[in-house]
């Protein structure tokens, strides 16, 4: 490696972590990482630049922790380590990009699964992207570039199918829309679409491989495609747009990747992402040949459920990559505990099937939450991949710890946001969102309890002030504890028509909510405009302001009621009907009754 590359490596690792070391430290390579040196001299051997930077990063680490001598080995368990980054709903300025791929290069990881939807431009579609704060090509190269000389493989992965919801609302989409969500099977406008995003693609950056989606599409055949072709099965649809896209990634001499859930979804698997209902009809199968398959699963808390679902996925081929997640996406604050809970046993099953390539996604669907906020949940990954089974809960709370500098009890705080609710529940973005006269929380909980627990993590927060996750997560937990307090008391004290309850929820609770509530916005407008680009802050502003206005109309409707300007409030007269085994809503759906 030239002197060059380096020193880059070097200085980016050491300035990430404010170490400086004024000893010497000579490299080689090798074929795997070993560390050995103290603050007059070390020695690091190197497979490639990726464990060049781990082994920059853990001599920090080390000698910073107090350690006299470090002598580390290690031996990478998964060829390919990487993240995946949701950026159509996060897209970062190209600085805090940078910065995330610093992240990354630190803890050894050699691979960033480029998650960009249509965040990017695409000459002939001037709506693709459109007001999206989408990636220039001149962008897309940069961050290309700069990943390369840290180690990384920036790997586009695009949606060639489904999932392009955004662009389909534009009248530009006609030709190739099937539904509001979904590209038309068949149709040649379709393809002339695709084979631009590929040639784009192959032109921005240095990789052959490609990751084309095709995730989700339960619509497939089901939308436009019925008013102008007779019905055909999913799977027929799916295997003849899996060949037409494969022979387009030949033309640009791509090696092509899919979300391998369709392949069951299609083939009769409608109760599951991997279904055992699923036949997998043989053009199916013949079509995924030669393609890399890439089972997702952020929810099993069993190794052996993850081992399963690698083993049949290995019936179809053998190109089986794996991509767990990092619970970034159930509102405002990251899930460390969940992460752990489900992504330990992921790794344990990787490891144990000799899967090869793992990624971690850091979706964010409700827009509300900060990718820089993921980065200590690396470390889970990190570790297992260079430590294998011998991966500690401490290995990974010391690495995490040295990367963000937060303490491992702030994170394990800051997940009581979600009171220990499984994943997609989003519990405190429920509370925070749930209107106070509809309650539509779908859970039977205890509100005076969740209030407590809210409280009691908004306290426990203080002695992390200044730490910027630590200030905005004691706001969301204050917010949180508040409308959970306002639900508690609002319906009880209206339905039994107790009038001083009732004023001091119009002079005490509603104005503190309001209060909490609008901080929360006030940082999450902070936190956008810190680390990406304008462009969508606008939903989040809007979606703030209508729960604080509904938070002012029921303050007046309820001070018009304690006036006797108002009879009753309709809405409080209602039962509130809520399920023990509700699943999953947008905070929409959670915050109105009706379909707005």
């Amino acid at each position: 490696m030239r002197v060059a590359d380096v020193a880059f490596i070097r200085e980016t690792i050491f300035n990430l972590v404010s170490f400086q070391y004024e000893g010497n430290i000579t490299v080689a390579e090798g074929d795997h990482l070993v560390i050995n040196g103290n603050w007059d001299s070390a020695h690091i051997v190197y497979s490639d630049k990726a464990e060049l930077a781990r082994g920059f990063f853990l001599l920090a680490k080390e000698l910073s922790g107090g350690a006299e001598q470090v002598l580390i080995e290690q031996k990478r368990h998964f060829k390919t380590l990487g993240v995946m980054p949701s950026l159509p709903t996060n897209p970062l300025t190209m600085e805090n990009l940078k910065q995330y791929i610093n992240c990354m290069a630190a803890v050894g990881m050699n691979s960033l699964l480029l998650y960009i939807e249509d965040c990017y431009e695409l000459e002939g579609y001037p709506y693709f992207g459109y007001l999206c704060g989408r990636y220039s090509r001149d962008e897309l190269k940069e961050m290309d570039a700069y990943a390369e000389k840290l180690g990384i493989e920036v790997i586009p992965c695009l949606q060639t199918l489904a999932h392009l919801t955004t662009y389909m609302r534009w009248g530009e989409a006609g030709p190739v829309k099937e539904t509001a969500h979904s590209m038309m099977v068949g149709e040649e406008a379709t393809y002339t679409l695709i084979e631009t995003m590929l040639k784009t693609m192959k032109e921005c950056f240095h990789t052959n491989k490609i990751h084309l989606g095709m995730d989700e599409a339960r619509e497939l055949g089901l939308g436009k495609y019925l008013f102008e072709h007779e019905y055909q099965p999913k799977s027929v649809l799916f295997a003849e747009h899996v060949n037409r896209v494969k022979e387009l990634c030949k033309k640009y001499d791509l090696e092509p990747q899919i979300w391998s859930d369709m392949i069951y979804k299609s083939c009769g698997g409608w109760d599951d992402e991997y279904s055992k209902r699923a036949v997998i009809t043989n053009a199916v199968r013949e079509a995924v040949q030669g393609v890399s398959l890439m089972y997702w699963d952020y929810y099993q808390d069993n190794k052996e459920k993850y081992i399963d679902t690698i083993t049949r996925h290995r019936q179809i081929h053998g190109d089986v990559l794996f991509a767990g997640g990092i619970w970034n996406w159930d509102g405002y604050l990251p899930n460390f505990d969940y992460t752990m809970k489900t992504m330990k046993p992921a790794m344990e099953a990787c490891l144990d099937t000799n899967i090869d390539t793992v990624y971690a996604t850091v979706w964010d669907d409700p827009r509300d939450t900060f990718l820089h906020h993921s980065i200590y949940d690396f470390a889970i990954f990190s570790e297992y991949c260079y430590l294998g089974h011998d991966c500690t809960e401490d290995d990974i709370h010391s690495v995490g710890e040295f990367l963000t500098g937060y303490k491992r009890e702030m994170l394990t705080t800051i997940s009581e946001f979600f009171l220990g609710y499984d994943g997609a529940t989003s519990m405190g973005a429920r509370f925070i969102h749930c209107d106070a006269f509809y309650e539509l929380m779908r859970y039977t909980i205890d509100y005076k309890e969740a209030a407590d627990r809210y409280f009691a993590a908004a306290e426990e927060m203080k002695q992390y002030a200044g730490e910027e996750l630590a200030d905005y997560a004691r706001q969301a937990m204050l917010a949180a504890g508040e409308k959970a307090k306002l639900l508690e008391l609002i319906r009880p004290a209206y339905q039994n028509r107790d009038m001083k309850a009732l004023q001091e929820i119009c002079h005490e609770n509603l104005p503190a909510c309001i209060e909490a509530v609008s901080a929360v916005g006030d940082w999450q407008e902070k936190l956008w405009h810190k680390y990406q680009k304008p462009f969508a802050i606008d939903g989040i502003q809007m979606r703030f302001a209508g729960i604080v206005k509904r938070l002012c109309y029921q303050k007046e409707r309820l001070e018009a009621f304690l006036r006797g300007e108002a009879l009753t409030i309709p809405e409080l007269e209602e039962t509130a009907l809520n399920d023990e085994n509700a699943t999953w809503l947008s905070w929409e759906n959670n915050a109105f009754a009706r379909k707005k």
